[in-house]
């Protein structure tokens, strides 16, 4: 059913299928329908031939009856019993000798008459008066020896052949007539290996024939027969419903009107081998569709399955989804395409990702910088500050220590340490980590990130799963114990050295800049303060020219 669905639906693989089945089908039928032709022709020719054959064996036959009786005729009137009974005019005894020659002969009439064609004798029962075929003795009459006919008489087509008697002086004493009349019998023995069918026609009625044939029987006439281009017509005919093949031919005779012999060949084994030539070809027909078909719809596949899939991807794609992948399955130009698909899909993903990272950040950066615009709350900008800088670096622990002056004491005169944000860390760990930073001669205090501090109860020195190669890159305790004296921490702003990974590398760019603007932004709002010795109360315009080095390591602090 789902191969039915695939090929009948619109779609590429059916155009390309039906195209080629419709080619392949074209060709059958222009084949079939010329073999088809051919065949038939050839199988109407040879039953044209075996019926002309039949019909050329039977005018054949006929005419060789005729010259038969004819040369019986002559030697019967040749014999001298025959002329001494004939000059005698004897009737008996010319029955008892015809009688038995009659039997030998195997002829269905013998007589004999005197010149005027009355009969005097004969090997069968005849009346007194009977005289022989006016028409045949004026033809022996005019040719002066011997003449045969073919006639259409109540016994049948009969032949008759006639031969002059002469006497001793050979003057002509009289006429010797034999006949054979042409039945189904004889019929039967002209045509004894074939299925065609004869059948002699006079007058418009079948007076012998080989098969039953029925009493309204359509024939051709003697004219059409006639007119036919070699007085050969054809013609289907149906006799007790069955159809025949006939050829018709004129049988002429010289002194009777002409009939029609009729060869029919039964149609049956015609029908029957253009039946079965009809069931061969659609079989074969049937089957090559089927294999036309088949093929046409692996090679359609081959090439409609691997751009559905690319369609399917591209609405993908322009869904938004950059995650889906091409799995390469051709090795021809489809398969290029199949690669090129994939991996420009792979490099939208890349970039997307990279750019939605890029844009979170950003994004970070801009809701820490409108959560303290317009915030006058200390400890509200504090806890927002720090949330969104955790949040951003997936920190584990992170607070904000700030100095603060004792009670009553002047501005910028010094005093404690104090944690007053935190998260993930204990606020005296904080005060802690934050005065070994700013008393600790190793660490530049501008530096915003830093890597390891000695003896910290951080977990900075752990590998974390979340930023692995940026970690490996940057922290390498064991190297740092050995040689803590030698260690350096890049400054913000330094120029780095080229990163591995160029999408760490940007991040460390951005990193530096969002922690300039947060430093300038820390600088403006922390409380001044400075080291005690180094300005005096009653120089209050001093603050702003505080080294360098304690304003880094009250910001260190303050971090």
């Amino acid at each position: 059913m789902r191969f039915f669905s695939q090929l009948f639906a619109p779609s590429l693989l059916r155009a390309l299928v039906g195209r080629t089945v419709a080619v392949a089908v074209g060709a059958l039928v222009v084949l079939a329908a010329v073999a088809l032709y051919e065949s038939n022709d050839l199988v109407a020719k040879q039953f044209e031939d075996e019926a002309s054959i039949v019909a050329q064996a039977a005018a054949n036959g006929i005419e060789g009856q005729s010259t038969l009786l004819q040369r019986q005729a002559s030697l019967l009137a040749g014999l001298p019993t025959i002329r001494e009974l004939t000059e005698a005019n004897d009737r008996n005894a010319l029955d008892a000798f015809l009688l038995p020659q009659k039997s030998r002969l195997l002829v269905d009439f013998m007589d004999v008459a005197d010149l005027d064609g009355t009969l005097i004798g004969g090997a069968q029962d005849f009346k007194p008066g009977d005289t022989l075929k006016p028409d045949l003795v004026q033809l022996v009459q005019a040719r002066a020896q011997q003449s045969w006919s073919l006639s259409d008489e109540p016994q049948g087509i009969v032949i008759r052949a006639i031969y002059v008697i002469r006497g001793k002086d050979q003057e002509p004493i009289g006429y010797m007539e034999v006949a054979s009349v042409l039945d189904n019998s004889y019929l039967k023995t002209i045509n004894t290996k074939s299925d065609a069918q004869l059948a002699l026609i006079w007058n418009g009625k079948v007076r012998a024939s080989t098969t039953t044939i029925p009493e309204g029987a359509v024939f051709p006439s003697v004219e059409q027969v006639d007119n036919a281009p070699g007085d050969v017509f054809v013609q289907d005919v149906t006799l007790n419903g069955q159809s025949y093949y006939g050829i018709f031919q004129v049988v002429r005779s010289q002194v009777a009107k002409p009939g029609v012999l009729a060869v029919i060949l039964p149609l049956d084994a015609l029908n029957a081998s253009q039946r079965t030539l009809l069931v061969i070809l659609f079989v074969l027909a049937a089957s090559l569709i089927a294999l036309v078909t088949f093929f046409a719809y692996r090679s359609a596949t081959a090439m409609t399955r691997p751009l559905e899939d690319l369609a399917a991807a591209a609405q993908q794609i322009e869904a938004g989804d950059l995650g889906v992948r091409i799995r390469q399955r051709s090795h021809h130009e489809i398969g290029t395409l199949e690669r090129a698909f994939d991996t420009m899909a792979r490099s939208l993903s890349e970039r997307e990702r990279a750019q939605q990272e890029y844009l979170a950040e950003v994004r970070t950066v801009n809701e820490v910088a409108d959560a303290v615009v317009g915030v006058t709350d200390r400890e509200r900008i504090f806890a927002e500050s720090l949330s969104r800088m955790v949040a951003l670096f997936h920190a584990d622990g992170a607070s904000i220590v700030s100095r603060e002056d004792a009670p009553g004491a002047p501005l910028g005169s010094g005093g404690r340490l104090i944690a007053p944000t935190t998260i993930g860390i204990d606020p005296d760990t904080a005060v802690m980590l934050a005065t070994r930073v700013l008393v600790n001669p190793v660490y530049d205090p501008n530096q915003i990130q830093h890597l390891h501090v000695p003896q910290s109860p951080m977990p900075h020195g752990r590998e974390r799963e979340r930023r692995p190669r940026r970690r490996a890159a940057r922290e390498q305790p064991a190297a740092r114990t050995r040689e803590p004296a030698q260690e350096r921490v890049p400054r913000v702003g330094e120029p780095r050295a080229p990163h591995a990974d160029e999408r760490d590398h940007r991040l460390h760019e951005a990193d530096a800049r969002r922690a300039r603007r947060r430093s300038h932004r820390a600088a403006d709002r922390r409380p001044r303060a400075c080291r005690a010795g180094r300005r005096q109360p009653s120089q209050p315009d001093q603050r702003t020219a505080r080294p360098r080095e304690d304003r880094g390591r009250q910001d260190g602090a303050q971090r």
